[in-house]
């Protein structure tokens, strides 16, 4: 105990009254050496529990139970014995032979108890995971958690950036810091040979310090900066759009617009690692009528029910003003109306979205309001037993169809069902007659050709293959089959049919010499014959072959038996009757006419039976996700939300009506979310206002200071060798003049700092208060190479190497951008510790020897004279009246 630490106890004692303890018993605790080490190992464990799964800690009181076992085996075994016959031994033989005698019986009988205790009761306890044999504590727990981290488990959902900046951690460090300052100012003498334990205190005050200051202020991010247009004269783009943000890497908002008006409402404590409330629409759907095991229902079901920031705390609060035309929209504080409200209702970590309709109730669809018509068609085994449920939406081409396989992935079983109603809805009667054709057998392919000759029509259905080339006998049109395939080479995009999916006979038609036509190629489809095209050979301004609608002349129908073990054709007619037709591979075809419904149609699909049940005439589409299986989720985007979900409940509160309306819809994660994303989703508002919801990062404004890609470089090792660096020239600008403008090549190993940058013109001084006012300003950013446009670097290479451009070009460039608010007071901390350790390890010592030989010698020359130390100030009690002096 030092002589300062019985000085300051002193003057506690002084100077606290009795009844302020409480704050004597603080500073004292505060002053103390075992708070310090508490307090580390408080850092410690939470560096662990950062680290170790969970589920290993939990088994913690399993092991203390195996550990307790041994030591009663020992104890009963090994020490009780020993004990007792050291007390007869030292009694007889004396307490040498005592202590001799139970030291050898404790060590025989402890391996003997040992052993015991290892081949009997071992083997019991262990834990065996295959038989489920043996003890274990919390064993669903340890199971469910042996591979999260408590940062991972529900209720926590924290990134690691996020758990070392959570609350309890900066409280254990302020703790540590006003420990260690009070210690160092209560324990330690202020003198010159203390200047090294001094200093590593300071270090470390300032390193935990700058660490909060540095957690608290910290971004991190990245912004992409696109290309200007393409100068022919330049032979490469002009200088890019500006880029006034940059995406954070950690928090996320709900991304929402209006007309023209965005804004960004920060979405706190989102979980990353554990779906909620799968089912968060809340309302029973066409998927749940059908009685189907759905996606949503597996694994737990945690409810879920979070907020968002109001729109005034939009990330960092940033308003952009005066942006120029193409930039992004401005990101403001106005809210979109007082009487919308919004809440993060349910999360799914890696899942898609599925279309799923809601039933609406006829009487609340207004004349005119679209709505999706929808049929239950349920496949049944034997004893009418439902093996699948199908909810079909014949309101477009692309949604007529569905396509299930019975049969456990090996093809056999896949049963392709297209629900239409009548003409205007698919199924034309040319349509119903070339479905209903008896092809020849075994054919997986057939071709149904129809020629007009004078009165008649000539009809021929042909089996064919790849390849082949054939005569239509009587006509003069011969047909090469050029190619078949499952799908069209692109998606189909002619209006009503968008992205449809249908197999496709690529045929070419050689007309006779009668008609003075060339050959021409023809695309067949088999579900749309109606959209049916030829391709001409002559070509059109671009180069491609022109195309128009099928020539009448000659019709051809294309009957596709082998993308399916069945196909099933469903046509419902005004009344509600339907009518069915299978066709079987092998050519077999079964056709039911005018059935009423709901109906059972065993005899359509042969090992299976058809029932046509319930019709919904007004739905509404809803999306519901569907999640990745473990087996197939890719472990990268664990806990990025690349691959996640939100349910987002927006509510709109109406003066006239008594309960608010509200909706809820999924969105999917946009890693950029700028204006006129596919994944973002529209919604309508009753009083005719129409926002655009998306979900994505939290997007930062830059600090007065707009960015420009100028150009961009591929540095490789060799001529064509793997990239050795990458190096995008940025000019960086300022909108209000605050600096002026300026150019710098960014790349891998050199980032461009901005706002603040060193310039010659400023001078040595103001570049280095400049500087130092730059290391603690969390506004002065670094950008560096993080990403860039391959694909259009290689596209243009290749123009360059044939002799059409001049230099190859990207598209964009990805900055990632970051901050490090402070980092220079963590170094001076860092400094002043590396400073201190050998003062306090070597020059200290030196001083104290140095010190002690001088006093020795002034004790041998008898000159030493003792330091005088403060002396203790007495006081007198009160009710003691001072003493008389007698003379």
């Amino acid at each position: 105990m030092s002589q300062k630490w019985r000085r300051s106890q002193a003057w506690d004692d002084q100077n606290f009254p009795p009844w302020a303890w409480p704050a004597k018993a603080l500073l004292r605790t505060f002053s103390s050496i075992w708070l310090a080490v508490i307090l580390l190992s408080l850092v410690a464990l939470y560096g662990i529990l950062a680290s170790v799964p969970v589920g290993v800690v939990a088994l913690f009181p399993t092991y203390a139970f195996y550990g307790i076992t041994l030591l009663l085996t020992l104890g009963v075994g090994a020490v009780l014995p020993a004990i007792v016959a050291k007390r007869i031994f030292t009694l007889r033989a004396g307490r040498a032979w005592g202590f001799v005698i139970s030291l050898v019986l404790f060590l025989t009988l402890g391996a003997t108890m040992t052993w015991l205790w290892g081949t009997n009761l071992w083997p019991q306890l262990q834990y065996d995971p295959a038989t489920g044999r043996g003890v274990i504590f919390f064993r669903e727990f340890c199971d469910r958690t042996r591979a999260d981290t408590l940062r991972r488990i529900p209720g926590m959902e924290m990134s690691e950036l996020e758990f070392y900046g959570w609350w309890p951690l900066k409280v254990i460090l302020f703790a540590f810091v006003l420990n260690m300052m009070t210690a160092t100012v209560r324990r330690i003498e202020f003198i010159f040979k203390n200047i090294g334990v001094l200093t590593v205190h300071t270090g470390i005050v300032t390193i935990a310090l700058g660490s909060v200051y540095y957690s608290g202020g910290k971004l991190e991010g990245d912004t992409i900066l696109q290309a200007g247009e393409f100068n022919q004269s330049l032979g490469q783009p002009d200088l890019g759009p500006i880029q006034n943000a940059f995406y954070d890497n950690t928090r996320v908002a709900l991304h929402i617009s209006q007309g023209n008006t965005f804004e960004q409402r920060l979405i706190p404590g989102l979980p990353r690692y554990n779906d909620y409330n799968l089912k968060a629409l809340g309302v029973a759907t066409a998927a749940d009528a059908s009685g189907e095991p759905q996606p949503w229902d597996a694994g737990v079901q945690r409810i879920m029910a979070g907020g968002v920031a109001p729109s005034d705390v939009d990330g960092d609060g940033a308003k952009l003003k005066g942006l120029p035309p193409e930039s992004f929209r401005e990101l403001s504080r106005r809210t979109m109306g007082r009487d919308l409200s919004y809440r993060i209702v349910g999360y799914a970590k890696q899942a898609s979205l599925v279309q799923d309709f809601v039933k609406l109730d006829p009487s609340t669809v207004a004349p005119g309001t679209p709505s999706t018509p929808l049929r239950f068609v349920n496949l049944f085994g034997e004893g009418g037993k439902t093996l699948l449920g199908v909810v079909i939406d014949p309101s477009t081409a692309a949604a007529r169809q569905h396509v299930v396989d019975l049969s456990n992935g090996d093809g056999s079983g896949v049963v392709s069902i297209e629900y239409t109603r009548g003409e205007s809805g698919g199924m034309s009667p040319q349509r119903w007659k070339d479905l209903s054709q008896v092809v020849p057998s075994n054919s997986p392919h057939t071709l149904i050709i129809e020629i007009p000759t004078g009165a008649e029509t000539l009809r021929v259905v042909r089996a064919v293959r790849t390849g082949e080339t054939f005569a239509v006998e009587g006509t003069g049109f011969s047909i090469q089959v050029k190619e078949l395939r499952s799908k069209p080479d692109f998606p189909i995009i002619t209006k009503g049919y968008e992205n449809a999916e249908s197999s496709v006979a690529k045929i070419v038609i050689t007309p006779p010499a009668s008609l003075s036509q060339p050959p021409y190629e023809r695309w067949v489809y088999s579900r749309f014959p109606e959209i049916s095209q030829d391709f001409l050979e002559e070509k059109n301004e671009r180069g491609m072959p022109k195309r128009r609608a099928a020539d009448p002349t000659i019709r051809v129908a294309y009957i596709d038996a082998a993308s399916a073990a069945a196909s099933l054709y469903i046509d419902e007619a005004p009344d509600g009757t339907v009518r069915g037709l299978s066709r079987i591979t092998g050519g077999e075809v079964k056709v039911v006419q005018g059935v009423g419904t709901p109906a059972k149609l065993p005899e359509l699909l042969g090992p299976y039976g058809l029932a046509i049940a319930d019709r919904w005439e007004h739905s509404r589409p809803v999306e519901r996700p569907a999640p990745i299986p473990e087996d197939r989720a890719d472990p990268k985007h664990v806990g990025t939300h690349e691959e996640a979900l939100i349910a987002v409940e927006v509510s709109f509160t109406n003066a006239k009506a008594s309960t608010p309306w509200t909706r809820t819809l999924w969105l999917p994660f946009r890693k950029y979310v700028e204006e006129g994303d596919r994944d973002a989703r529209t919604l309508d508002i009753p009083d005719g206002r129409r926002l655009t919801l998306s979900f994505g990062r939290l997007r930062h404004a830059l600090p007065d200071m707009w960015l420009r890609l100028r150009d961009f470089e591929m540095i490789a090792y060799d001529h064509r060798g793997s990239p050795r660096d990458y190096r995008s020239r940025v000019v960086v600008e300022s909108p209000t003049g605050a600096f002026e403008t300026f150019e710098h090549d960014a790349s891998l190993n050199y980032p461009l700092t901005a706002p603040f940058m060193v310039n010659d013109n400023r001078g040595m001084l103001g570049n280095f208060f400049g500087t130092l006012w730059a290391g603690l300003n969390p506004r002065q950013f670094k950008f560096s190479q993080a990403g860039w446009d391959m694909t259009g670097w290689r596209q243009t290479q290749q123009m360059v190497d044939a002799g059409q451009l001049k230099k190859p070009f990207v598209h964009f460039t990805i900055m990632q951008v970051g901050n490090n608010p402070g980092i220079h007071v963590i170094a001076l901390g860092a400094i002043l510790m590396g400073v201190g350790i050998p003062w306090a390890f070597y020059v200290k010592p030196w001083l104290v020897r140095r010190e002690k030989a001088r006093i020795q010698r002034e004790l041998a020359a008898g000159t030493y004279v003792k330091p005088q130390s403060p002396k203790k100030p007495t006081t007198l009690p009160a009710s003691r009246p001072p003493a008389e002096v007698s003379s």
